[in-house]
């Protein structure tokens, strides 16, 4: 079971002008000086981004945000974590107030997992007469680690949710393939 979307989304303060055609090509993406880069427009922002080797990034004033557009390019999902940790490396003065790892699965599978039929089965219309539950989150927090799961029945959907507390971590040989074998394991 592969994932439908993953994105890393971290909050902060960015100077988005820095990050311009020429330093994304070089810096990012090790492209030779000269090399074109795909510009694109973030819909939601109306902010300029880049894509390469289907990778998006998409950098605006209060976050900066690394999709990966092929969930099963191996690759995309292992240089997504790298290039955000050379981003914080280069930019070591941005303040950043989070680094969120959204992992999101969407299909039928899912709808058939354990923790989504065992949720489904609670009855909660005894609560509030006349109302179902649509959608549910759930929380686990340590010291190493925050979590959110949400569950959507509207969209037959679960998507994980992970705050990355510690930025060494971006660096790590396979952070999200990781994750998402811990949650297939553990959870799905």
């Amino acid at each position: 079971m592969q994932p439908d979307n993953i994105d890393i989304t971290v909050f902060g303060r960015w100077n988005k002008r820095i990050f311009t055609p020429a330093w994304v090509s070089e810096n990012l993406f090790h492209l030779k000086k000269g090399t074109q880069i795909n510009g694109i427009v973030n819909p939601s922002e109306f902010e300029l981004g880049y894509k390469h080797d289907g990778i998006l990034l998409l950098p605006t004033a209060n976050s900066l945000e690394i999709k990966i557009e092929d969930t099963k390019n191996i690759d995309s999902i292992r240089k997504a974590p790298k290039i955000l940790y050379e981003i914080l490396s280069l930019l070591p003065h941005t303040p950043i107030k989070a680094i969120i790892l959204n992992i999101k699965f969407k299909n039928q599978k899912i709808t058939k997992s354990k923790l989504f039929k065992d949720i489904k089965e609670c009855e909660f219309s005894n609560i509030i007469k006349g109302y179902n539950m649509c959608q549910i989150v759930l929380k686990n927090e340590t010291p190493e680690k925050l979590v959110h799961v949400f569950i959507d029945y509207n969209s037959n959907s679960i998507m994980f949710s992970n705050a990355i507390k510690d930025k060494k971590r971006l660096d790590e040989n396979d952070l999200i393939i990781n994750y998402i074998n811990e949650i297939k394991k553990e959870i799905i």
